[in-house]
């Protein structure tokens, strides 16, 4: 947290040793982050769709000899 206030990624105010940061500012910290975090999923999503990702049947474990 303090690192993200000190890069000013999130608005804040030193008093004295303190930090203050305003309910706001972090619901808006969050909700960015948040639709970084859809968007950056949905670029993979988009990714596996187009080499065939979801196509391919998973396997789990070492394969057996059989």
């Amino acid at each position: 947290m303090v690192r993200l206030l000190e890069r000013g990624d999130i608005p804040s105010n030193k008093v004295g040793t303190h930090r203050r940061v305003r309910a706001e500012d972090l619901a808006t910290y969050h909700l960015h982050r948040d639709e970084g975090r859809s968007a950056a999923l949905a670029a993979m999503i988009d990714q596996a769709e187009a080499n065939g990702g979801y196509d391919v049947p998973a396997t789990f474990g070492p394969r057996r000899r059989g």
